[in-house]
């Protein structure tokens, strides 16, 4: 413990001046973030937040300092210093981490490394369209912070110069409504996912750190033990309070400093909180065992702290560091530049390569009853011989639905464009295609693999929406961890041509000029949402009106499918997220689902060979099929093809009358 609340100490970086209570608080905020990464149902968010109030006030505080003792800021000297304090490390783990990947044989991802290098992580995050932790493979997602308060430490110390000769109290009111302005902007937007990444919504956690800085109050002891219990409890989840309340209480932490943030074991973590951030997803990425990932997120924190960002700040002057941190980008850029060469294949393994399908189709009226609905593999031939036969006409397909549709139709394009006399994929015309919100991951993370020269301006893929839910018309909100309560699905594509995530306004006019026999569809009703039903209670899948409401609308649209000649495949699976108990919840809701979908005329189950093989090809995020992963899926899929083709062209829920 330190002698008395708030008394400076060496840090074991050797530089006096820390304040121990304030590297304690480092840890408290850094130890939910870690866990959270790793699989704890926890709210590492909120350390985030913590993290942000912290920031603006140390360095408010620094800068004040500064301006009391010669008059003005020297601007260069505080950001070759923000500089040697924060490049190294972040610039060593894009490197490590860009290396890994494709060691692992990861996809590519060039946007990400150049946003973090640059400092628009955030915004790059949010131009995807993808909410926090809902992306396919990110693992430089958590610059996104670190954007922010780089974007943070650009303008301070300019608008520093400018405010603090008027005064602090007409500074500190300024920033205060900068910060009611940033926390009502941050309220508006809500229920908007995406809002998590943006810098407007985020501020007013900076800002609150700003005011107490300028406004210089201290707070005696008790109500920093109130407001840390208050932090705990939003950290384990009993509590989901905005943002700018978190950051509010990390503020009543600050000016109060409860002596029990001194403790060593605290303050030692606290001092390492930085690298420790940085690291612990590679460490994620590397394995899935939760000792390895400690034990890697240390040992890479502590050789990168004494190794590179202590002999850069500490040791070498001016000139040698910074060239040291121009050699460390320059490395950075020449590595993620590098042309990479995958060795992924987008088309399955046998016995799809060894000859392609033989799709007998029969007459619709001839099917007795008795046909099950879904054909065993076994059903389907593989030829090794040419037959004299003519092949029949090439089954047209194509597929809808969310992003797991989307991330699965390279490698049916791929296939497809193998066995052409077989099976025809069918884009959507240009005119309709709608932008799908995961377009720009789609073409960079996946396309380039399958061979396939696709335009800038919207995938050629099927008619897919990422985010978008089948029952579109109810209030939403994903099930995994979701703090903002039900947002409407328009609100996921605001910034879209198409913005609704109405099915009825873009699948339709696509079916009419596509003229498919079949169209696969996999959308996201299990495990990824939660509806807000008419009268206001909470229902999803496994519960009886939730279902009755589901096989309703898979009816509708097999309905409106029927009507442009198109049958409708539906697709089953369990998703594989690492986290022990989400898992547990993907196997009942697809279990649930199953129920529901396996009565429709044309269904395949997936779940069987994606849970008996625990390796099955998923992207890192558990929801999402690797190259391989889709192909391994078209193996079970394609035999359904003669079967389905000979169902009537109506839905079952229409032939009982219903």
């Amino acid at each position: 413990m330190t002698a008395h609340r708030g008394a400076p100490h060496i840090g074991v970086d050797g530089r006096r001046g820390h304040i121990a209570e304030l590297d304690g608080l480092r840890a408290i905020a850094v130890i939910p973030v870690i866990a959270y990464h790793f699989g704890a149902s926890i709210n590492g968010g909120a350390g985030v937040t913590v993290f942000f109030a912290l920031s603006g006030y140390i360095v408010t505080t620094v800068l004040l300092r500064e301006h009391e003792q010669r008059g003005t800021i020297d601007l260069r000297g505080f950001y070759v210093r923000r500089l040697r304090r924060l490049l190294p490390a972040s610039t060593i783990v894009v490197i490590a981490t860009v290396l890994v990947g494709r060691a692992m044989q990861r996809p590519s991802i060039f946007r990400q490394a150049v946003a973090a290098l640059t400092y628009w992580a955030n915004f790059e995050r949010y131009t995807s369209h993808y909410s926090y932790g809902q992306t396919t493979y990110a693992p430089l997602e958590h610059y996104w912070s670190l954007a922010i308060e780089e974007q943070f430490y650009l303008l301070l110390p300019i608008v520093c110069i400018l405010m603090l000769p008027l005064g602090r109290r007409l500074f500190a009111s300024l920033t205060t409504i900068c910060l009611v302005a940033s926390a009502a902007f941050a309220y508006v937007h809500r229920h908007d996912p995406q809002m998590y990444f943006h810098t407007g919504a985020r501020a007013c956690e900076l800002l609150a750190g700003v005011v107490l800085a300028l406004v210089g109050v201290r707070l005696p002891s008790w109500l920093g033990v109130l407001g840390l219990t208050g932090l705990l409890a939003v950290f384990v989840g009993a509590a989901s309070p905005p943002h700018i309340v978190v950051a509010l209480l990390a503020c009543v932490v600050i000016a109060a400093r409860p002596r029990a943030l001194a403790a060593s074991p605290l303050v030692v973590i606290g001092t390492y909180s930085y690298g420790l951030y940085l690291w612990h997803p590679l460490a994620a990425l590397i394995s899935d065992q939760l000792l390895i990932r400690l034990a890697l997120t240390v040992a890479a924190t502590v050789l990168s702290f004494h190794l590179v960002e202590f002999p850069i700040r500490r040791t070498l002057t001016a000139k040698p560091a910074m060239a040291a941190m121009a050699l460390a980008s320059l490395t950075a850029v020449v590595v993620i530049a590098l042309p990479e060469n995958s060795t992924a294949s987008f088309l399955a393994t046998a016995p799809v390569e060894a000859a392609a399908p033989v799709l007998t189709t029969v007459s619709p009226t001839s099917r007795p009853a008795s046909v099950p609905v879904v054909a065993p593999a076994a059903s389907i031939a593989f030829p090794t011989t040419t037959t004299s036969t003519p092949p029949p006409r090439p089954i047209r397909i194509s597929g809808a639905g969310d992003s797991t549709q989307m991330f699965a139709d390279a490698a049916w394009q791929a296939w497809t464009a193998k066995y052409p006399d077989a099976v025809t994929w069918v884009t959507s015309p240009d005119a309709i295609a709608p932008w799908t919100s995961g377009a720009d991951t789609w073409i960079r993370d996946v396309a380039p693999g399958a061979g396939l020269s696709l335009p800038h301006d919207g995938p050629q893929g099927g008619i897919d929406r990422q985010g978008c839910p089948l029952i579109y018309d109810l209030k939403i909100r994903p099930t995994t961890d979701w703090k903002g309560g039900f947002f409407d699905t328009a609100q996921l594509h605001s910034s879209m041509p198409i913005s609704s995530c109405d099915w009825h306004l873009w699948i339709p006019p696509a079916l009419a000029q596509m003229r498919l026999d079949i169209l696969i569809v996999s959308w996201g009703v299990t495990d990824m949402w939660e509806y807000q039903m008419p009268d206001g209670h909470t229902a999803h899948i496994g519960q009886p009106d939730f279902d009755a409401l589901l096989a309703e609308r898979m009816s509708e649209f097999e309905d409106m499918a029927a009507r442009y000649g198109t049958r409708v495949l539906w697709l089953d699976y369990q998703t594989l997220p690492s986290d022990t108990k989400a898992m547990t919840a993907s196997r009942e809701s697809a279990d649930a689902l199953a129920a529901v979908m396996m009565q429709r005329p044309c269904a395949v189950d997936l779940r069987t060979i994606i849970r008996d093989d625990p390796r099955f090809n998923w992207y890192q995020d558990g929801y999402h099929f690797t190259p391989e992963g889709a192909a391994r899926a078209i193996a079970e899929i394609m035999p359904s093809f003669a079967t389905c083709v000979a169902q009537p062209l109506v839905s079952s829920a229409s032939r009982s009358g219903h």
